[in-house]
């Protein structure tokens, strides 16, 4: 899926299935830094996004 692709399909704001997202935890492996106020990486249709674990927003 490519990036317009995407972005078509996902907005910063929304909100995604809980059953589409990865978590992904591992993020100083990749040289990424820590997210605050409890926000986490999710890997969603293969993109790396930055999400409210709570209300699975897309930040």
């Amino acid at each position: 899926m490519t990036t317009a692709e995407w972005l078509s399909r996902h907005r910063i704001g929304g909100r995604v299935d809980p059953d589409n997202v990865d978590w992904f935890d591992d993020y100083s492996r990749f040289n990424l830094p820590p997210l605050s106020d409890g926000r986490r990486y999710a890997v969603i249709d293969g993109m790396l996004v930055a999400q409210d674990p709570e209300s699975y927003e897309l930040l």
